[in-house]
């Protein structure tokens, strides 16, 4: 079967040049945080997951989101988890608070909680 070329009415909308400055900003701002999480090897988005503690290719999850008035460039505001927590995070089984200095992390279902001190410091990796 001979498959036709997709043939689009309009053309795919460009980003803005402040779409793309603020998207390089988070992108510089997610190497950092890699950096800082102790990033495994040469792998540039394999580091830590700050939750669950696995060894993962990790997102940057925004802790108040942009409509709550959360900065996506704010590095208190964002932490990086791998995508099993960052899909908990989003789906609502995750909540993320933060005390001072201290990263609160809370399953809704079992009430648990778990406390990461210092959260935006680096990890400090020993061999």
């Amino acid at each position: 079967m001979k498959r036709t070329e997709l043939k689009r009415r309009t053309p795919l909308k460009k980003l803005s040049k402040k779409m793309q400055k603020q998207r390089s900003q988070e992108v510089k701002l997610k190497k950092q945080m890699l950096k800082e999480q102790g990033k495994c090897g040469t792998d540039d988005s394999r580091a830590v997951c700050l939750i669950c503690g696995k060894w993962a290719l990790l997102d940057k999850h925004e802790i108040k989101s942009r409509g709550q008035c959360g900065d996506a460039l704010d590095r208190e505001n964002c932490v990086c988890i791998c995508r099993t927590c960052h899909d908990e995070c989003t789906n609502g089984i995750i909540k993320l608070s933060v005390e001072g200095d201290d990263l609160i992390v809370a399953w809704v279902k079992t009430m648990k909680t778990k406390r990461i001190l210092n959260y935006t410091k680096p990890l400090e990796v020993t061999a």
